[in-house]
């Protein structure tokens, strides 16, 4: 069996001397061949940082059945990998272990994998439709980060967790997210090319800046189920409808109404709206979160109700056909880039309850013409009108 085993790969013996690890390459060859055996026991692991650094001289690994693991950096900056398949009883896959395999081209997490880790594929670029076997419970952070070939995602049954950024800037087009997923991480889906995802049962933390900047988003749908969001004219909210978390970005509709029910528009909600012109409504609004109306590129008019005291970092940041704003009559304090680069933005008048306005609020608005400040003002940050 050892002369199965291509020139160069040397393997160790685990302590118990009941299976052997993959720890080194150092051949000249670009097509390696793992052995199933080693002195008479399975070859079961291959060992952090065995093939890392690599680059362009191998491009084409034979795995045995046996494989069980895959330790950390294993196959980073592999740059010409080809697989095509993993070890079907494959169990771990470790931190950064595809990190970097341009030509990576696996469509399937295989069934018995329990752990995926940070970075795993990240800059897998050639990846496509991948299908997540039935064990996993939690993709790493940044697990398909810059994937940007990515095609449809489905989910495990068994995928509890998705970590922070873990489909973040990849060209991931549709995500379809098990009835057993129950939170999102931070970023997990952002500045992605999505435009279709589904949320099952179990999902209750949708994470923060979850689709920011995710422009292409068209259509989101909902296990009926759920006993956390609802679903009213494409748009995602809290079961109560007191929070809006999500709307679609490239959604066809040009004015949107806001019920009196809700509170809170959450942060990124309408992050980069192609279309959306005109926010009616927002009657009970008490609340809006950060990037809530970042780069709504069509958004002209604004009313902004009287129970909202403050304006905070971003939340009209490049609104750029943003024409009128009316301020509440309670504001007290307009928050850093609150409206920067709104450049159509000619007249501006606050109420006398602002006492502030911080750094960059109004940086770049260079069609600025006229600034009614407020008699209480006591306070304007460095380059507020840069």
């Amino acid at each position: 069996n050892e002369l199965e085993s291509t020139p160069g790969v040397s393997y160790i013996l685990s302590e118990d001397m009941s299976y052997a690890t993959v720890i080194r390459y150092s051949g000249i060859y670009s097509t390696v061949k793992i052995m199933a055996e080693y002195r008479g026991v399975p070859v079961t692991h291959i060992g952090d940082s065995a093939f890392a650094n690599m680059y362009n001289n191998v491009n084409k690994v034979v795995f045995p059945d046996s494989i069980t693991h895959i330790g950390k950096k294993a196959f980073s900056d592999c740059y010409s990998l080809k697989v095509d398949a993993l070890p079907p009883n494959l169990e771990y896959i470790g931190d950064e272990a595809f990190m970097n395999c341009g030509e990576l081209t696996i469509s399937h997490i295989p069934d018995k994998v329990t752990y995926l880790g940070k970075k795993a594929f990240k800059n897998c670029y050639r990846l496509g439709d991948i299908t997540i076997g039935d064990s996993l419970t939690h993709i790493g952070d940044e697990a398909f980060a810059f994937c940007n070939n990515l095609g449809t995602v489905i989910f495990g049954e068994s995928v509890v967790s998705v970590g922070k950024m873990a489909f973040y800037s990849s060209g991931i087009n549709e995500a379809i997210i098990s009835d057993s997923t129950t939170t999102l991480g931070t970023s997990s889906f952002s500045i992605c090319s999505i435009s279709k995802i589904h949320i099952g049962k179990s999902l209750g933390d949708f994470g923060d800046s979850n689709l920011n900047h995710t422009r292409s988003l068209s259509e989101v749908t909902l296990n009926e189920e759920n006993e956390y969001f609802a679903l009213q004219n494409g748009m995602l909210y809290s079961k109560d409808k007191t929070k809006i978390y999500l709307f679609p970005a490239a959604s066809e509709l040009t004015e949107y109404f806001i019920p009196d029910s809700v509170e809170t528009i959450g942060r990124g909600a309408f992050c980069g709206s192609k279309n959306v012109a005109e926010i009616t409504g927002c009657k009970g609004l008490k609340t809006v979160s950060e990037n809530a109306f970042y780069s709504c590129d069509s958004l002209t008019s604004v009313v902004i109700p009287d129970s909202v005291t403050t304006i905070p970092d971003y939340a009209f940041d490049y609104c750029t056909s943003l024409k009128n704003v009316e301020f509440p009559g309670n504001l007290t304090m307009i928050h850093s880039y609150a409206f920067r680069g709104c450049t159509e933005l000619e007249n501006l008048i606050l109420p006398d309850s602002v006492t502030g306005i911080a750094d960059c609020a109004f940086a770049g608005c260079t069609g600025l013409k006229t600034v009614r400040l407020s008699k209480q003002m006591d306070t304007i940050a460095d380059r507020a009108f840069a």
